[in-house]
């Protein structure tokens, strides 16, 4: 049975801030000669829109791409980062308190989502792209159309801290949404209904991320103690949980295996779930793309907890092996993976078999 591992293929270098999220169209491209196109968001308040070309680093020293255009009208870190089916236009989120909707084509807003009233920490767009959900650190979930227009507030049994993120499930025969927060919960719910299918306990510290499978059947969590957990999310079940040894930011499973890739302080780890174990853990870029990161000093706002900081890692430097990775991402035909670091840097890295 062949093995798999991961190899570096090029960088994607253009932000000058932690890059928050990375999202790829999950939609093939109505030609196979179509560019790759992916999106990032960062906390140097911009989305860049990136032309994708790995195969070409050689020849482009080393970078596997290019910026094709710089979303520039957020006023705070922008948080969240969702394309479209085929990438024609993008959804944002920032601690400004606003989402933005943009068409990626002219680089222009279309919409502007108000109605938070605290920093919007993830934000998520439906199967068809005709709903969007938020959630904030104002402790509110909020469903919205994509005219702009809040349709409703989850309430009832809401969380009771900051909420870090939400998604919508694949699903198309489930109208459900799984969320994640400070109060180390994960929370079902049934968005028809409006209301809380289930509480998910077992975190011992806030919960930064979840990831819904490609079938819509599992839920991953990853929290600040170091430790991803496999949900069943049809029967709202804990199955196991996974050692990640690091604070996660980020999860993601493969569009075409059956991994689970985690973003850690330390770098990345992928786990085959079938075996339950570590397949790749990458922690060191090569050599010759190895610099000294020049990183801006984060001034603290007020609102932020002191804990914060020091589970993001805002009171050190980033060390010398893989900058701390904070958002990963998978090409919707699972054969790059790109990974967002604390240096603002994209690490772009593909498939390697071998028959060992």
């Amino acid at each position: 049975m062949a093995a798999a591992a991961i190899e570096y293929k090029g960088l994607l270098k253009g932000h000058s801030g932690w890059v928050t999220n990375i999202s790829t169209p999950w939609a093939n491209p109505d030609s196979p000669d179509a560019p790759r196109v992916i999106a990032s968001s960062s906390r140097d308040n911009t989305v860049i829109v990136w032309h994708v070309d790995p195969e070409a680093s050689d020849v482009n020293n080393g970078f596997a791409g290019f910026a094709q255009r710089s979303l520039c009208k957020h006023k705070q870190p922008v948080s969240d980062v969702v394309l479209s089916a085929k990438g024609e236009y993008l959804l944002s989120t920032s601690w400004d308190k606003t989402m933005r909707l943009w068409d990626v084509k002219q680089g222009t807003t279309f919409r502007t989502f108000i109605g938070h009233t605290s920093d919007v920490t993830g934000g998520a767009l439906s199967m068809d792209s005709r709903q969007i959900i938020s959630c904030s650190r104002d402790k509110t979930i909020r469903l919205w159309n994509t005219l702009g227009q809040q349709k409703y507030v989850l309430s009832e049994n809401q969380h009771t801290d900051w909420i870090s993120s939400v998604r919508f499930s694949p699903d198309p025969n489930r109208t459900m949404i799984v969320s994640c927060g400070w109060d180390k919960l994960i929370k079902i719910w049934n968005l028809k209904e409006g209301k809380l299918d289930a509480d998910l306990c077992g975190h011992t510290a806030p919960v930064n991320t979840v990831a819904i499978s490609p079938d819509g059947s599992l839920c991953a969590s990853g929290g600040a103690d170091g430790w991803v957990m496999l949900w069943d999310i049809v029967e709202d079940a804990h199955l196991y949980s996974l050692e990640a040894s690091s604070p996660v930011h980020s999860l993601c499973y493969s569009p075409c295996n059956y991994w689970l890739c985690a973003a850690t302080e330390t770098g990345i780890k992928i786990w085959d779930l079938e075996k339950r174990k570590v397949i790749s853990d990458v922690r060191m870029v090569p050599s010759e793309i190895e610099e000294e990161v020049e990183i801006a000093e984060f001034k603290r706002p007020k609102d932020r907890k002191p804990q914060e900081l020091a589970i993001l890692g805002q009171t050190q430097r980033p060390p010398k092996h893989l900058p701390w990775c904070t958002s990963l991402s998978w090409s919707p035909e699972g054969d790059y993976l790109y990974a967002g670091s604390y240096n603002g840097n994209i690490y772009v890295f593909g498939l390697k078999h071998s028959t060992k």
